[in-house]
């Protein structure tokens, strides 16, 4: 009694250009409900159920719903039901919601069957990935907070706190001894040739990190800090006054010519560097 159902269902369904196994993945019916429901078998389950395939399965391909539940209860009595009762109105909805459906399976029927186990597999990959992806984010910034910490607190602060002395006291002292060693230097001239502007090329070596403060000609000033295995050329007109922290990792050149320089791990230093050589200066207790 269902025969003129499942046909209109069936052909409904090759009309928009499906398969059985795409229907299938588009209304999650089983496969073989479906090919109960096209061979009309509507008695395999209980009505309530079979009537909710009849209903998905024909709003997928195109069919008005209401209008096939009607068709359903009609088979089920022995009865059809004249379409042509239809207003006019209903009739054009339901013929533009079928070449519609057609337009929109037209498309689907050309991607690969895809079964609802595959797709439930690829969402869990996804998720899988983004899981991972968050895992390796944060883990990447724990150590980058972990790298800057050591740096910054714990590499750092090994016995490296020193009261240094006033840069103004410095300043001073460096031009008093210029001061000094100016009029020696024109009795052994007689010529009084002037050196050229950066007659002073001091290479700093360093094979550990280490800070360094600079002051040339007592008058420019600045901090940088050596990495290990680094190196750094810095020229000068007169002389260099030095700050150096961690000083066992440094060793000084003055124009190609190595310096007597020693110094002790995280022990601070102070040199004053100038034509003559290095001096050591003391620096002032606490």
């Amino acid at each position: 009694m269902f025969e003129k159902l499942a046909e209109e269902l069936k052909s409904a369904r090759e009309n928009a250009g499906l398969t059985t196994q795409q229907l299938a993945a588009k209304t999650r019916i089983d496969l073989k409900f479906i090919e109960q429901i096209e061979s009309g078998n509507l008695i395999f389950l209980p009505e309530l159920y079979v009537k909710a395939f009849v209903r998905d399965y024909s709003k997928v391909v195109g069919l008005d719903e209401k209008l096939m539940m009607k068709k359903f209860d009609a088979a089920k009595k022995g009865h059809t039901l004249d379409d042509d009762a239809q207003p006019e109105a209903e009739t054009k909805k339901d013929k533009s919601l079928d070449e519609d459906a057609k337009l929109k399976n037209k498309f689907y029927s050309s991607l690969p069957y895809t079964s609802e186990e595959e797709l439930t597999r690829q969402k869990e990959a996804v998720i899988q990935y983004k899981r991972k992806m968050v895992i390796a984010a944060s883990a990447a910034a724990v150590l980058l907070l972990f790298v800057i910490v050591y740096f910054a607190f714990i590499r750092g602060s090994s016995e490296i706190i020193v009261s240094e002395k006033p840069y103004s006291e410095i300043v001073k002292e460096n031009e008093q001894r210029d001061n000094l060693a100016e009029p020696q230097a024109q009795a052994h001239d007689s010529s009084s040739v002037t050196a050229p502007s950066d007659s002073l090329s001091l290479l700093i070596e360093s094979k550990d990190t280490s800070w360094i403060k600079i002051l040339l000609d007592g008058k420019s000033e600045s901090i940088f800090t050596l990495f290990p295995n680094s190196q750094k050329s810095i020229k000068a007109k007169n002389s260099y006054l030095l700050t150096i922290g961690n000083s066992a990792a440094i060793k000084f050149s003055l124009n190609g010519k190595p310096l007597n320089f020693t110094g002790k791990k995280n022990e601070v230093k102070e040199v004053s560097i100038d034509s003559t050589g290095l001096k050591f200066l003391t620096l002032p207790q606490n």
